[in-house]
């Protein structure tokens, strides 16, 4: 339903009398986690509503890859998550060290809570050199 096109979508909800079709656990944490990916690619004072949301400028942390950068990005992620996307809740994040690795990575742990109820979900944060952050789901 994310994926669908608006029209679909409004069609969809229209069909279903104002309520909005209940996805799959599947489709729901993939939902989420674009939610949270664009959350995290936001640069932190550009959003109108919230100048709190979003994240500093990541690309200086390539720079300096020292202990204090990666901690005060690490502190960013998990306060935009616990904050700004109310859908996650028990939020976890891991710092993963790979030292041959050009990027940083997390791993993100947390319960997805619907109306059905809540369950668990793990995920990876991935930091690239060019600033960009990616989730993929994890099993």
């Amino acid at each position: 339903m994310a994926r669908a096109r608006l029209l679909k979508r409004l069609k969809a909800i229209q069909e279903s009398q104002g309520r909005l079709p209940e996805l799959d656990a599947g489709e729901l944490v993939d939902t989420i986690l674009e939610d949270v990916q664009d959350l995290l690619n936001t640069i932190k004072g550009t959003v109108l509503i919230n100048k709190k949301m979003g994240l500093s400028d990541v690309k200086s942390l390539f720079v300096s890859h020292g202990q204090m950068a990666l901690d005060n990005i690490t502190q960013e992620i998990l306060y935009n998550i616990q904050h700004f996307e109310k859908r996650i809740d028990a939020v976890q994040l891991e710092k993963i060290d790979l030292p041959d690795s050009v990027n940083q990575i997390w791993n993100l742990y947390g319960n997805i809570v619907d109306s059905r109820g809540s369950f668990p979900f793990n995920a990876e944060i991935i930091l690239t050199p060019d600033g960009r952050i990616q989730l993929k789901a994890r099993d």
